[in-house]
């Protein structure tokens, strides 16, 4: 059989048959396109507030980490020193104080770097835990337990201490504001 000749002209039948499945796959497609992108903005939604939460989360445990360190170090310096240079360690211990609370040592300092300067006494300290007992964004609380160990002239003495250390936030980093001895 020969085929047809072509006549140039296309019937509506002809024509209508071979677009439906052009535009139902279309459809499919645009579907699938929306449907991706859809996916896609509420991963994109998702991964930017996790972030945000994580970075949040990171803060505030850098911020606990720093209170925490703090009063550590707090605490050894104020159990290190060295009767005959009492200057050094008057100006460690202030570089950690709040205004309020250096204003206190200052009155306090006196009386402590006479006996100490009279029988020669060298201190030692010796951190054994610490931790959070509470904070927020300006101020916290850490307990700290550590020894001290004193020699002087006038006889040895070892101290075992549980402080109560209260720092309170001055442009962004942790200060001493008080601290009282629990044990």
């Amino acid at each position: 059989m020969s085929p047809t000749p072509d006549d140039g002209i296309e019937s509506d039948l002809d024509h209508h048959e071979s677009s439906a499945p052009k535009r139902s796959s279309l459809r499919v497609v645009m579907i699938v396109t929306a449907v991706l992108l859809v996916l896609l903005v509420v991963a994109a939604v998702f991964s930017v507030r996790e972030f945000s939460e994580h970075q949040r989360l990171q803060a505030a445990d850098d911020d606990r980490s720093n209170a925490m360190n703090t009063a550590q170090q707090f605490a050894l310096r104020m159990d290190t020193f060295k009767g005959d240079h009492l200057d050094d360690y008057e100006s460690s211990v202030n570089a950690m104080l709040t205004t309020r609370a250096k204003g206190e040592f200052k009155q306090s300092f006196p009386a402590f770097e006479r006996v100490y300067q009279q029988g020669k006494a060298v201190g030692t300290g010796e951190l054994h835990a610490a931790g959070i007992e509470d904070i927020d964004q300006d101020s916290a609380t850490v307990l700290v337990i550590h020894d001290r160990t004193v020699r002087s002239s006038f006889g040895d003495q070892k101290q075992y201490l549980r402080w109560s250390v209260q720092l309170d936030k001055v442009d962004g980093a942790w200060k001493i504001d008080k601290f009282e001895d629990g044990s």
